[in-house]
């Protein structure tokens, strides 16, 4: 059963915008083991202004819905691109790394996929 976690929805001043990180997971029990994490989504997304009503647009996603680790960097393509380094590693601790990555990195991901748009900002 796909379980949504609560988005991170904040305002960053600086970048002028609304910044969202979301995603789902699923875990799985399988008899004679404990339950352990089997697939998941995280999402990047942002809103110009910081205005009511926003209207997301997708920056950075990693998932493992094809059997893999992948990431999709929107601001370079639409299609995804493996995870080499993390190959091998933990689905939880993947899960760890990509939270991470996103809550460090999201104003640069942002500014790449804003240049990407043409945005002035």
């Amino acid at each position: 059963k796909k379980t949504p976690f609560s988005p991170l929805i904040f305002g960053d001043e600086e970048l002028g915008c609304l910044v969202r990180i979301d995603g789902w997971l699923i875990k799985v029990r399988r008899p004679g083991h404990r339950t352990e994490l089997e697939e998941f989504g995280l999402n990047l997304s942002y809103s110009e202004g910081l205005g009511v009503e926003p209207k997301w647009i997708p920056v950075k996603r990693y998932d493992c819905k094809h059997y893999y680790v992948e990431k999709h960097e929107f601001w370079v393509s639409k299609r995804a691109r493996s995870i080499r380094e993390w190959e091998g590693k933990p689905l939880s601790e993947v899960l760890r790394l990509a939270r991470s990555d996103l809550k460090n990195n999201y104003a640069t991901y942002i500014s790449k996929m804003r240049k990407r748009k043409g945005s002035r900002k």
